[in-house]
Order: structure tokens, then C-alpha cells, then sequence
């Protein structure tokens, strides 16, 4: 039921936060190095594995403080499960850091497997509990660690068939990551902050209850959101790995032509169905859900194209201008908390969305246009030939 829905939400939101603020763009830094200095995957490998142990380090103590007080209201089993699920935060990034090698070799197919694995083995273990009416919050939070462990080892396994040579962390490569992902932070940190800030706020000022119906508007769009996501993820090393300026601002515009073109077919179809979709898979009491839920499919249509914006500049080396598009939107979006969460609810929430992720699309697109050279119309009017050359990219070849 909502309330208990909206617990669980809160009780994986804030570690999953922590996580990615934490991460410092150490995955995105190692993907294009990865990319560009195929000699040093075998360093990037173990120098990952060191940084997502020594960032965990970090972020768990971080967390032990700071959920007791953000948590609360909730009650003590959704605080002590929210602390058992800080556990994720090094499943998550040493996983991330493995994929993203081999994401910087091109193995496509490998590093989408790891992606959805996650969500399958989750979902399955979800399944499992209900099958033995074993549903509770800390079994959900139990789940998606098996979840997450079970995505390391098949990102193990597949690293290890690299047959790369065993190496030492290096200092000289870590610093270079650090180097590139400190820089590219900004953006990344800006972009949780439009992605989560309204979960985060909901769960600190309004019932349970409304997490739930927002966190399921929101679960309804994941379709939408990891599409731009694994296209940026994928486009990122391609285009870095591309020392020709000319053929890399072409392909920048074939993504970002498919990116927008899928983003839009799919919001129009979920938008029909949104009603029913809801009470189909979570019943009629989270039919409120509705209404956010059809203001957020046009926000995630600006989300995903995002995603594969930011991912064009960060491979012509411009991070900090990704960032900054993050930044502005972060601003929209902390204001637009402010004015219309206490006069609008989670609807109001749902527009602050809409309005941020817009305000971040307007700005990535002026940004590609003047490092292309190309016209609006060359970034936004997708032709047959782009998928064809995006499938042969999806199946690494």
C-alpha cells in the first residue's frame, strides 16, 4: 500500500544519493580513458577497484550520521534498513568502475547485459517475495543488494575475459581520473540534484504516502530515462575514441538525432496508457499517481536527450560546459521546489521537473550547436540511416 510503498522509497533514496554524489565521475573518466589508452585497462581495472573501496570509505560513515535524522519520521525499521542498504554504495560503484573498462573497449553488448542484469535480478527477487508473501522493506532492501552483488560478478567474469595482464593501482592513472572526473562532477552532481531533489524534498516534508504515488509517476518512465542513458553511456567512449573532429561532430548529431526521435515515440505511447498502466500493475489506490505521472513523461523526453547531450561534450573534452547546463537547471530546480511543492503538491514537483530538464536542453543544444557548427535541424530531424549506424553501434561493430 502507499504508505509502506513510500517508505521503501525512502529507505533505498537517500544511500542511492549518496552513492552517485560520491562517485566523483570516476566511472565516466575511466570509460574515456579506457577509450582512448587501450594499454592501460589493466590499470584502470585495479586503480577502479581501489577508488570505489576508498569512496565507500567515505560515503558510509556519512550516511550512518545523516539517515537517523533524515529518516526518522519514518520510523526506526526504515532507518535501520536505509542503513543496511549503505552496503550498495560499494557494490555499486566497483561495479560501475569495472563496466565502465569495459564500456571504453567497446564491448557494448557486455556492459548493457550488466545494466539490465541489475534490474532482472532485482525484479526477479521481488517476484520471490511475493510468491512467499515475504514482502517487507528490509526484504526489498535485501533483494536489490543480492541484485547489485550479482551484477559484480558477471562484470567480474566479463573483465576477466578481457585476459588482460594483472597490474598494480596506479597513481599516475588515478590521478588522471580524479583529474577528468572532478570536472566533470559539477555536472554530474547537478544532474542528481534535478533527478532526486524531489524525491529528497518529498520524503522530508509530505506523507509517505505522497513519495509512493511520485516514486511510481517516476518507476512508470524508467523506460524513457535508461534509453537516453545507455545511448549517452554507449556514445561516450565511441566518440572519444574518434580523433577526427568532423567524423565525431557527425556522429554527435546522429545520436543526439535517434535519441530525441526514441525519447519522443516512447512518451507518446506511455502517455496513452499511463492511466492504465498504473492501476494495472500497482491497483487503484495509487491513482493519484496519474497526474504527476503525465506531466513527467514530457519532463523524461528532456532527460534522456540530456543524457546523450552531456555525453556529446564530455568527448570533445568540454565537462565543464555540461556541467554548467546541470548547474542552471539545478537552480530552476531548487526554486521551483520551493515556490510550488506547498501550493501544488507532488504536481508541483512534476512541473519543477519539466521546467529544469527543459531549461538543461535549451542550454546542452546552444552549447553542440556552436562546438558543430551544425543547425538546430541537423541535431533534432532523425533519418533511417542514423538508426542503422546506432545499431551497428549497439552490436559493437
Amino acid at each position: 500500500m502507499p504508505g509502506e510503498r513510500g517508505t521503501l522509497a525512502a529507505a533505498i533514496l537517500w544511500p542511492g544519493l549518496l552513492s552517485s554524489l560520491i562517485a566523483f565521475g570516476v566511472a565516466d573518466a575511466i570509460a574515456c580513458r579506457s577509450s582512448a589508452h587501450p594499454d592501460e585497462r589493466a590499470s584502470l581495472l585495479s586503480t577502479g577497484i581501489v577508488m570505489s573501496l576508498a569512496l565507500s570509505l567515505v560515503a558510509t560513515p556519512i550516511g550512518l550520521v545523516l539517515l537517523p535524522r533524515l529518516l526518522s519520521h519514518y520510523g526506526s525499521d526504515a532507518v535501520e534498513s536505509s542503513k543496511l542498504f549503505l552496503l550498495y554504495i560499494p557494490l555499486y560503484l566497483t561495479w560501475q568502475n569495472m563496466a565502465a573498462v569495459l564500456l571504453g573497449a567497446l564491448h557494448t553488448v557486455e556492459f548493457n547485459v550488466a545494466r539490465i542484469l541489475q534490474v532482472g535480478l532485482a525484479a526477479a527477487g521481488i517476484v520471490a517475495l511475493a510468491l512467499g508473501h515475504l514482502g517487507s522493506v528490509r526484504g526489498f532492501v535485501i533483494v536489490y543488494l543480492v541484485a547489485n552483488a550479482g551484477t559484480l560478478g558477471y562484470v567480474v567474469w566479463r573483465a576477466m575475459r578481457l585476459r588482460l595482464e594483472i597490474r598494480r593501482p596506479s597513481g599516475r592513472i588515478g590521478w588522471a581520473v580524479l583529474s577528468y572526473g572532478a570536472r566533470s562532477h559539477l555536472g554530474t552532481v547537478s544532474g542528481i540534484t534535478n533527478e532526486y531533489l524531489d524525491q529528497a524534498v518529498i520524503s522530508v516534508v509530505l506523507p509517505a504516502s505522497q513519495l509512493a504515488y511520485y516514486a511510481i509517476a517516476t518507476s512508470v518512465l524508467t523506460p524513457m530515462v535508461l534509453l537516453g542513458t545507455s545511448l549517452g553511456m554507449m556514445a561516450m567512449p565511441s566518440l572519444a575514441s574518434q580523433p577526427d573532429e568532423s567524423i565525431r561532430a557527425r556522429n554527435v548529431a546522429r545520436y543526439t538525432r535517434v535519441t530525441l526521435a526514441l525519447e519522443v515515440g516512447l512518451a507518446l505511447a506511455i502517455f496513452a496508457v499511463i492511466p492504465i498502466l498504473i492501476v494495472a500493475l500497482f491497483g487503484h489506490p495509487y491513482e493519484p499517481a496519474v497526474i504527476p505521472a503525465h506531466i513527467l513523461v514530457f519532463a523524461a523526453v528532456f532527460l534522456g536527450t540530456n543524457r546523450l547531450l552531456s555525453a556529446g561534450l564530455r568527448a570533445s573534452n568540454r565537462p565543464l560546459t555540461a556541467g554548467t547546463a546541470d548547474l542552471i537547471a539545478s537552480v530552476a530546480t531548487v526554486a521551483g521546489l520551493v515556490v510550488l511543492i506547498p501550493k501544488m503538491g507532488i504536481a508541483g514537483a512534476a512541473v519543477t521537473s519539466l521546467c529544469a530538464y527543459g531549461v538543461a536542453t535549451v542550454f546542452y543544444s546552444v552549447a553542440l550547436r556552436r562546438l558543430l557548427g551544425a543547425s538546430y535541424a541537423a541535431l533534432l530531424v532523425a533519418r533511417p540511416s542514423d538508426f542503422r549506424f546506432i545499431l551497428r553501434r549497439m552490436l559493437g561493430h
